[in-house]
This record gives C-alpha cells, structure tokens and sequence, in this order.
C-alpha cells in the first residue's frame, strides 16, 4: 500500500511538471500572438500620452522579440512619428529576464479643421473655405492642442495657405477695428474732450494699441480701440 501511494506521488509530480512545461512551450508557441500582444500594449502606451481624440497607428522598426509577460514602457515623453521603447520580459528564445530598446513608427490620426484657400492677414474665417479632413499630426510636428477648436466668427492673425490645418495661434477674436475703416475717435487730454471722425491705419480688437488718421490731421497718431468702431486719442499738455 505505502509503495503504491508513492509510486502515485512521483506520477503527478512528473505529470504535473510535463503539464507546466508543455504550458511554457505552448505560451512561447504562437510567436504570431505575442507579437499582437506586445503591438497592443505599446498602442496602449502611446494612446496614454496621445489622448482618446487621437487614433494611434503604430509600426515597429524590425522584428520585436518574442516575450512572455512583456511590459512597455516609451522613452519618448512627446507624441513623434518616431518613439522609442524599452521592452522587459521573459525571453522565449533564451529562457531569462531581458530588457530590450525598440523603434516605433506612430501615426496619430485626428480629424481638424483645414485651409480650403490661401488668405492674408486680417482675413474672415469665412472667406478661407474651411473644411474637416483627418490628419496626422506626428506627419505635420504639431500638438493636438494645437489645433483651433471653434473657428467661428474668427478671423486670421497671419497669412494662411490651403492644405493646412487650422491652429489656435492664427485666428483672433472678430475685429473690433478694420484697417482702413472709418471710426468714431474720442480726444481726450487735460480739460478736452473732442469727438471727431478718422480713419484707422491699424486692424484689432479691444484694447489694442493702433495708429489712426483723424480727419483734417496731416499725419497720423497713436490711438485704443475702446469700442466696435472707436477709438480713444489721449492728448498731453
């Protein structure tokens, strides 16, 4: 009875040791599934630093190495086209602990609004035919939070050019003030205040510093947009 119990003690753990090994062999078998796993988990890491507004496509610069439990971690702190990441695991091929440095090739897909025609400076949104279009934005070096969200009523900072996409720092607040426009102008100096006619030499907005022609003036000088359509001159005595 006791050789029996141990003969069956030495053929479980036998079995049980055949049973774990075949479990190594087969985790490392299907090479082609660890590959989508490791793929996967470096899409997940660069999805983290991108954004859910951003759909990540990603490449990788050779073969990566065949790994069980494989952790990711990306050295490149900014969203590039070209990312690389250190890969630790369990080597398939040489049965210990590795760490391995891979190239990535990323493209983070976002849907932004594009020049439809060129226009300069001072220009309406309006007249540039704006348009939604997916872009990549690793392909272009921009940030997503580069891009203009809201466009309307917006108009042009700086010459613009079809194809582009839109960015935050080249649009500005509707003009209060139009180069060349006709505008109300207050004088104001040291017991005088004058209301007059003028033409503005400058574009802005509220607040801006621009030059302004008053009417009968024979030069211009140095006025604040108070007002949609006005602006204030203060006279030193």
């Amino acid at each position: 009875m006791m050789y029996r119990q141990g003969w069956l003690f030495w053929l479980l753990l036998l079995t049980g040791s055949v049973h774990a090994a075949e479990l190594a062999v087969s985790a490392c078998a299907d090479r082609q599934a660890l590959q989508e796993k490791l793929t996967a988990l470096a899409v997940d890491e660069v999805q983290r630093l991108a954004g859910q507004s951003v759909t990540i496509n990603l490449g990788v610069i050779g073969e990566l190495p065949a790994l069980e439990l494989p952790e990711v971690v990306l050295l490149s702190k900014t969203l590039r086209s070209r990312m690389a990441a250190t890969i630790t695991g369990k080597s398939c091929d040489r049965d210990r602990q590795v760490v391995v440095t891979v190239w990535l090739k990323v493209q983070a897909m976002r849907e932004a609004w594009i020049y439809g025609r060129n226009a300069r400076q001072d220009s309406p949104m309006s007249e540039v035919a704006p348009h939604r279009e997916v872009i990549d934005i690793t392909a272009l070096q921009i940030a997503g939070t580069e891009l203009a969200e809201s466009i309307e009523h917006k108009w042009l900072r700086q010459t613009v050019y079809a194809g582009r996409p839109v960015l935050q720092r080249q649009l500005r607040d509707d003009l209060w003030v139009r180069l060349d426009q006709q505008v109300a102008v207050m004088v104001r100096g040291p017991g005088l205040e004058l209301r007059t006619q003028g033409k503005a030499m400058q574009s802005g907005i509220f607040g801006d510093p621009i030059q302004v022609l008053v009417s009968g003036a024979a030069a211009s000088m140095p006025a604040t947009i108070a007002g949609k359509g006005e602006v204030h001159v203060y006279m030193e005595m």
